[in-house]
């Protein structure tokens, strides 16, 4: 759905649900879905995750049908964050008489669309980081052998979550060392774009990632096309899918023969000021505050980063990591070898803290599953308005 957001809807006539639906991205909306599979006339209650929207995008506005055919009462979760609605959407129910709840199950909500909420409402993509290790936080031997820590089941649950983003990042390190291709495989899903942050042009233009991405989609990658036309469907209308895009973030005033050598391939090459100090490894790289602003203007809103101990080191050193998506291997390696590469805590208060959303065991592997605490409640209290449950 990304960058839109996800919504479902549902109507009742108070004794039983008479239909459901959700939005597609680039489709028609939950509420322009649901409706032509109402009766007649119908009487009952409208329930929506999200307000309907007041402004014309891919499809003309919900708010519409609403007004056009009105429920007997709507109850919505939260208000849309989106500064082309922020409220607009509840505003003009109420003008038109009708009753509104607002906040029902906001947290619930909120906890299902984290990347949206964040790019709208802290003005940053919501950053996962993936990591693979040894119960002792180990990413690779004394040697440098890391393939495979972990195994089958613990890789294809990565595909399966690459999936859901918006786009794959990795480090030059991981680009020059494993050489992925970043895809989809395994599972069923779409195909995420993919970046590679490369401040030196290290990484080869014809990598592996390059390989998988030109051999369906060619050069020209570009914003222009990131969206596909897939047909018309008589029930949902034009249905649209995202094109990946492939990307080299790479800090100014770099190699410009190197750059011009990844854009006569189809790469996009975005060039990013610097930062000195990187994950206390030293040295200057790409600004980690510079690539999130320049990936949520690209319509980037959940990246799922897989990241070296250099790049996660630098992503903990400033504070960008939203969750934690943790493979564990039931092996312990040794050595120095740490995913959390030069970050390091003065003190426990100091410690970069997490919550536990879930642990699930992947045959002999375990997966933990953290996020920053209070995230929800910070979403919750910036919202239009208020998340607090109002009616009127």
């Amino acid at each position: 759905m990304s960058p839109n957001p996800m919504v479902g809807a549902a109507w009742t006539d108070g004794a039983r649900w008479i239909t459901r639906h959700f939005s597609r991205f680039g489709g028609a909306h939950a509420e322009a879905r649901l409706f032509p599979l109402l009766p007649d006339a119908p009487s009952g209650e409208l329930f929506l995750t999200l307000e309907p929207c007041t402004v014309f995008g891919k499809t003309p506005p919900c708010i519409d049908l609403l007004l056009a055919r009105p429920p007997a009462r709507v109850v919505i979760a939260v208000p849309d964050p989106d500064p082309r609605v922020s409220g607009g959407g509840i505003r003009k129910l109420k003008e038109a008489g009708i009753p509104v709840v607002v906040g029902e199950r906001a947290a619930d909500v909120v906890a299902n669309d984290l990347p949206f909420f964040s790019a709208h409402l802290r003005g940053r993509p919501w950053v996962e980081v993936k990591l693979g290790s040894s119960i002792d936080g180990r990413v690779a031997t004394s040697g440098g052998e890391s393939r495979w820590i972990t195994g089958p089941s613990a890789r294809k649950d990565v595909h399966r979550r690459r999936s859901t983003a918006d786009a794959v990042v990795v480090g030059a390190g991981t680009a020059l060392k494993d050489d992925p291709e970043l895809t989809v495989r395994h599972v069923k899903g779409p195909e995420p774009s993919k970046i590679v942050i490369d401040s030196g042009f290290r990484t080869s233009p014809e990598a592996a990632v390059w390989k998988a991405w030109n051999g369906v989609y060619g050069p020209g990658s570009s914003p222009e096309p990131a969206l596909e036309r897939r047909g018309n469907h008589a029930k949902v209308g034009t249905v649209w899918t995202r094109r990946p895009r492939l990307v080299l973030v790479s800090t100014e005033g770099g190699d410009r023969a190197r750059r011009r050598a990844f854009e006569e391939l189809g790469w996009e090459v975005w060039s990013l000021p610097g930062a000195d100090d990187h994950g206390g490894l030293g040295g200057r790289h790409v600004s980690m505050e510079a690539f999130l602003a320049r990936a949520l203007a690209e319509g980037f809103h959940h990246l799922f980063v897989e990241p070296g101990p250099s790049l996660a080191g630098a992503l903990l050193q400033g504070g960008w990591v939203d969750a934690l998506t943790l493979y564990m291997a039931a092996k312990v390696i040794g050595g120095s070898h740490s995913w959390s590469g030069g970050y390091e805590a003065a003190t426990l208060a100091d410690a970069f803290q997490f919550q536990t959303v879930d642990v699930q065991t992947l045959d002999q592997d375990v997966l933990v599953r953290l996020r920053r605490p209070g995230v929800i409640e910070e979403f919750l209290s910036c919202l239009p308005g208020s998340s607090r449950r109002s009616e009127s």
